[in-house]
């Protein structure tokens, strides 16, 4: 069985973290276009790319390229690219979203929107997805609903609970915890037991450095090796790893 079980709950600090911390934070690393419009570019280049604490490239590296055009009004539009290794044809994933952002105030925020995920190749993979976060004093509490499949997959749902410290010397901690469900029996145990969600966790370590951001982390699952070759085909991309990257923003 594909992937296309549990893929995906969004790439929400990719995208998300990265559009609030812009807009009222650090605008001068906006590309200003003028009548309010400014074009965010981040480069990503990760060890492994991971979703909702799955692997989505069989533990193999990942470039990743995301552009969002934003308006000072709040709204955006934008696209990422990430290349994928799913065990099938597709080795490409592209997402393209529209979204608006609220700041109330510069610690309390709420962010949404509706994207399109595609894959070619393996186009019954494709599907929507919105996604809503509240973030308040460093908190975040986030839901992803992913729907219309072309595989005709049940509809998914995440909901993630973050906190953010913020450290001295540019340097930031995040903790997160999420929970997901795919609305299928797609874990099976070694035991013939079956169920239709798993949790996952995060602890994430970023610094600054000379305009670049760098960042380490522990993403690990609740799910046995079993239920993750059940959904995956791959017995070792639902296990605990460490994950290092490098992300710029032009």
């Amino acid at each position: 069985m594909n992937y296309r079980f549990c893929r995906k709950a969004k790439l929400a600090s990719l995208v998300l973290m990265g559009i609030c911390e812009l807009s009222w934070n650090d605008p001068a690393r906006a590309i200003s276009l003028g009548s309010g419009l400014d074009l965010d570019v981040t480069v990503t280049a990760v060890s492994d790319y991971r979703d909702t604490g799955i692997s989505q490239t069989r533990g193999d590296p990942a470039l990743q390229t995301e552009a969002v055009l934003q308006h000072e009004s709040g709204l955006y539009l934008g696209a990422f690219a990430s290349n994928v290794d799913f065990g099938t044809d597709t080795r490409l994933e592209t997402m393209y979203f529209v979204g608006a952002t609220v700041p109330f105030s510069e610690q309390v925020y709420f962010d949404t929107y509706v994207g399109r995920y595609e894959y070619p190749k393996e186009a019954y993979a494709d599907y929507n997805e919105f996604y809503a976060e509240l973030g308040v004093y460093g908190f975040q509490l986030g839901y992803t609903y992913s729907f219309d499949n072309r595989g005709h997959v049940p509809n998914n749902s995440n909901v993630f609970l973050a906190y953010n410290f913020v450290l001295p010397y540019k340097s930031n901690l995040q903790v997160r915890y999420g929970y997901s469900n795919v609305r299928a029996d797609a874990f099976w145990s070694s035991d013939g037991d079956v169920r239709r969600s798993f949790h996952d966790w995060e602890v994430k370590l970023s610094k600054e450095i000379y305009g670049v951001n760098a960042f380490l982390s522990y993403i690990d699952t609740d799910l046995s090796k079993s239920e993750c070759l059940s959904a995956t085909g791959f017995d070792d991309t639902c296990s605990a790893t460490l994950v290092v990257g490098v992300s710029k923003t032009f």
